[in-house]
């Protein structure tokens, strides 16, 4: 069970780079290549009135909470579907599971870019509806990882691998969602100073306790620890 503590909105940063997307990403100083894995520059921890208690994965309530707002209208959809799902069906369930995972709210987007209903606006500069939005998004949280192998990400993988049978895709699942949760789980501030002798240690045990993943794998991993934890 995810517990809230004081919390307040942070104020927004550049993000650094995606090492799998090009684009506009913040300060391209920011990732560098180093012998095929990703350095990360130095960052500070958030102030502990900006992070909620242990357990808390901040990149999982913020996606929950940006797949509340509205689709940008006019985005060709099913073009992206369809392109989304010949690449995943290219890799091994697992690691097509994990980046099913990892991108859950984009595909809940794409799939339905109208809300059900209208939604008011809601000023999340005032901290009662931004704590009421959080706690809103970890209760969504919560279900997810609890239904992970049962839910959307398993139509998904299907949608990727048709021919694969639903023990082997829920076991992909369930190993994409260990991994994922290692990833906060090993990650910590206390290590050192260094933001980025933290972010390679979490992801050095990480790697050992979940083998078998191809390299850009665990590098979409870091990336999203990385941003998550910055």
């Amino acid at each position: 069970m995810l517990t809230l503590a004081r919390i307040r909105p942070r104020p927004t940063s550049p993000q650094p780079l995606s090492p799998l997307r090009g684009g506009e990403g913040g300060p391209r100083r920011s990732a560098q290549r180093e012998g095929g894995r990703v350095r990360w520059g130095a960052a500070r921890a958030p102030p502990a009135g900006d992070r909620l208690s242990v357990g808390y994965d901040w990149f999982a309530v913020r996606g929950a909470i940006f797949a509340l707002m509205p689709l940008q209208q006019g985005v060709a959809v099913m073009p992206q579907l369809e392109e989304m799902i010949a690449r995943l069906s290219r890799l091994p369930l697992a690691d097509a599971a994990f980046e099913i995972w990892t991108r859950r709210y984009r595909w809940d987007r794409l799939e339905q870019p109208t809300p059900p209903k209208p939604r008011e606006p809601r000023d999340l500069s005032d901290p009662q509806t931004f704590r009421a939005v959080v706690q809103q998004a970890m209760a969504k949280v919560e279900h997810e990882y609890a239904t992970a192998d049962e839910g959307p990400t398993l139509r998904r993988l299907k949608m990727a691998h048709p021919g694969a049978e639903d023990e082997s895709l829920k076991r992909a699942i369930t190993a994409a969602v260990k991994l994922d949760r290692d990833c906060v789980k090993f990650f910590s501030y206390d290590r050192s100073p260094n933001y980025s002798e933290n972010l390679s240690a979490a992801m050095q045990l990480v790697r050992k306790h979940n083998p078998g993943f191809l390299e850009e794998t665990y590098r979409l991993a870091e990336f999203e620890l990385a941003t998550a934890m910055r």
